[in-house]
C-alpha cells in the first residue's frame, strides 16, 4: 500500500511537470507568433505606407508637362542638345539626345558629387598642381585649402588642379577616386556613361547630353552645389588666410537671372559643352548642349526657343503612360 501510493504520487508529479511544460511551451510559441506578425504586419504598413505617401507626392507635384506649341525649328550649332523636365523625366527638345561625346569639364559635377559623398567641407587638404595647358584656379603646391574652397575652384573656373587636388587625396588615390565616379553614375542608371579621370581632361571619358542632363538634375538637388553653381565671383584663401584665389564664373549666362546654374566644358576633340539649368514659368529645366562651335550662343537660342514654344498642360493617363 505503501509502495503503491508513492507510485501514484510520482506519477503524479511526472504528470504535473509534463503539463507545465506543455503550457510553458504554448505559452512561449503564442508570444512568438505574436511578436512574428507584429513584425511582419509592421512591415507590410511600412511598405504600403511608403508607396501611398510617394503616389500622393506625384499626384501632388506633378500636375503640368511641358510641351510645344508647334514643331520647333530652332538651328543651333552643336551637334547634340536636349531640354530635359526632371520633374515629370520628359524630354521636351532634342537633337541626338543619346549621341555619346567627351563631356569634357561638364562631368566636374560629378566629381563634386563624389567629394561631397566622403569629405566634410570643412576638411583641409593639401594642393596639387596642374599642367601648364590645363585650367586652374591657382593654387600652390602643398598649400593646405579647404574642401569647400576647391569646389568653388573646381565648378567656377573648372581648376583642374582643385580636381586632382581633391582626386589624389580621395582614400587609395586618384584611381580609387575615377572607380567612385563610376559607382556614381551607375547607381544613377547612367550606364552609357564612363569617365577616366576627374577633370575631364581626357577626351576618352563618354556620355550623352540625355545622361549628362540626368545627372545635372541630380547634382542640382544638393544645396552646396547649387549655391556654388548659382554663384558669379569668389574670393577664397588657403587655411592661413594670407593666399586669396579670385574666381570668377566660366557660365557667361548667370547674368539672366533665371539661369540657375549649372557647368562649362571645353576641349579640342570634345567641342564646347554647357550645362545650364534655366527656370521657365517656375519649372527648372536642363539645357544640355554639347559639341558646340558656341555653347553659350546656342544655348541661349534654346531659352528664347522654350519662352516662345514651350507650355505645360495638365498630366494625362497617357503622359503618364509615355513617361
Amino acid at each position: 500500500m505503501s509502495v503503491s501510493k508513492k507510485s501514484s504520487k510520482k506519477t503524479n508529479k511526472t504528470s504535473n511537470t509534463h503539463s507545465k511544460r506543455i503550457y510553458y511551451a504554448f505559452f512561449l510559441l503564442f508570444f512568438a507568433n505574436i511578436i512574428v506578425f507584429s513584425f511582419f504586419g509592421y512591415f507590410i504598413y511600412k511598405l504600403f505606407n511608403n508607396q501611398i505617401d510617394v503616389y500622393s507626392r506625384e499626384q501632388i507635384v506633378i500636375n503640368s508637362i511641358p510641351k510645344l506649341k508647334s514643331e520647333s525649328d530652332v538651328q543651333v550649332s552643336a551637334v547634340s542638345f536636349v531640354v530635359y523636365d526632371p520633374l515629370t523625366r520628359t524630354i521636351v527638345l532634342s537633337k541626338n539626345p543619346n549621341l555619346r561625346l567627351s563631356p569634357a569639364s561638364s562631368i566636374k559635377i560629378l566629381t563634386a558629387l563624389v567629394v561631397l559623398d566622403i569629405y566634410n567641407p570643412s576638411d583641409y587638404l593639401p594642393a596639387v598642381g596642374a599642367l601648364y595647358d590645363e585650367s586652374k584656379m591657382g593654387l600652390y603646391t602643398g598649400e593646405l585649402v579647404s574642401v569647400e574652397n576647391l569646389l568653388y575652384g573646381l565648378l567656377l573656373v573648372s581648376g583642374n588642379d582643385a580636381a586632382k587636388t581633391l582626386a589624389s587625396n580621395f582614400p587609395n588615390g586618384t584611381n580609387a577616386f575615377v572607380i567612385a565616379m563610376n559607382n556614381k553614375v551607375k547607381s544613377l542608371g547612367l550606364l552609357e556613361s564612363y569617365f577616366v579621370d576627374p577633370s575631364g581632361y581626357m577626351d576618352s571619358n563618354y556620355s550623352s547630353a540625355f545622361q549628362m542632363a540626368i545627372l545635372g538634375a541630380y547634382a542640382m538637388k544638393n544645396e552646396k552645389i547649387r549655391e556654388i553653381v548659382g554663384t558669379q565671383n569668389k574670393i577664397v584663401h588657403d587655411a592661413t588666410g594670407l593666399t586669396p584665389h579670385h574666381l570668377q564664373n566660366l557660365n557667361e549666362l548667370l547674368v539672366n537671372k533665371n539661369v540657375t546654374g549649372i557647368k562649362t566644358g571645353f576641349t579640342n576633340e570634345a567641342g564646347g559643352v554647357l550645362l545650364t539649368s534655366y527656370v521657365h514659368n517656375g519649372r527648372e529645366l536642363i539645357i544640355v548642349v554639347m559639341k558646340s562651335q558656341d555653347r553659350f550662343s546656342d544655348t541661349q537660342k534654346i531659352i528664347n526657343e522654350i519662352s516662345e514654344n514651350v507650355y505645360y498642360s495638365e498630366v494625362t493617363s497617357a503622359d503618364i503612360v509615355a513617361n
